[in-house]
């Protein structure tokens, strides 16, 4: 039962069941996806929002007509950061000879590579010989 057969000559082949349950599993699969799909939607429609390509604002490339930009007040604190800031980058530290400088590195220059030439090969004088044809 669904197991390979032997014909007798050595060959071994499969029964067409398996194919057709094959054949069967898969169109029922895909109704069962679509009826679940299907039920789901119609239970809770409420739950599915309108989706529109659209968009929803328009752009106003116009120039401002009261002559105010939109923007938030600045909080005092920021202003007191930005001097604290630049007060510590103004401190610098003193460097230590041999201490905080870094170790020159030696650079060493590799040899050119040499361009590659073709050499010709001298003529032979004396002729090849070939081969003698095999009797049939």
């Amino acid at each position: 039962m669904g197991l390979p057969t032997n014909n007798g000559d050595n060959t071994i082949s499969k029964p067409y069941w398996a194919w057709l349950l094959l054949l069967l599993i898969l169109p029922l699969g895909c109704v069962c996806v679509f009826l679940a799909t299907t039920l789901a939607i119609q239970e809770q429609p409420e739950k599915l929002t309108a989706v529109s390509l659209l968009a929803s604002g328009q752009a106003g490339y116009s120039v401002d007509p009261t002559g105010v930009a939109d923007f938030a007040p600045l909080a005092p604190e920021i202003f007191n950061d930005i001097i604290d800031d630049e007060e510590a980058l103004a401190v610098t530290a003193v460097p230590v000879p041999g201490k905080d400088q870094p170790t020159p590195i030696k650079i060493v220059e590799l040899p050119s590579t040499p361009t590659p030439t073709i050499t010709p090969i001298p003529p032979t004088m004396t002729p090849t010989a070939t081969p003698a044809p095999l009797a049939p």
